[in-house]
């Protein structure tokens, strides 16, 4: 069974999701309505994440992964974020990944 992952940053890299998952995988351009990305500075890396906001929107992909590369992408997440279902403009519920404290 495929899980859809909407992905708005880094894990939009084509060349990341195949060093996550050693493929890269079918995706489609989905739009997260009410929110908006933030950055925070980690240890001199720069991260994303998402707050909502009633007037602005993100954009990203929704990949189609399995169970097996969902905990892939976990696993690459790490501790500092969580994963979320979050419903897309295209009216489909997707995971998604938020900073833990971020989550709304």
């Amino acid at each position: 069974m495929l899980e859809e992952l909407f992905v708005y940053a880094t894990l939009k890299d084509k060349n990341l999701q195949k060093k996550i998952i050693n493929r890269i995988p079918e995706s489609n351009k989905s739009t997260l309505k009410k929110h908006y990305i933030e950055y925070f500075k980690n240890k001199g890396e720069n991260y994303a994440f998402i707050k909502s906001d009633a007037k602005k929107e993100v954009n990203g992909l929704v990949l189609l992964v399995n169970q097996w590369e969902l905990k892939k992408f976990d696993k690459y997440e790490g501790s500092l974020y969580q994963r979320q279902k979050v419903f897309l403009e295209s009216g489909k519920i997707a995971w998604m990944y938020n900073l833990k404290d971020a989550i709304n």
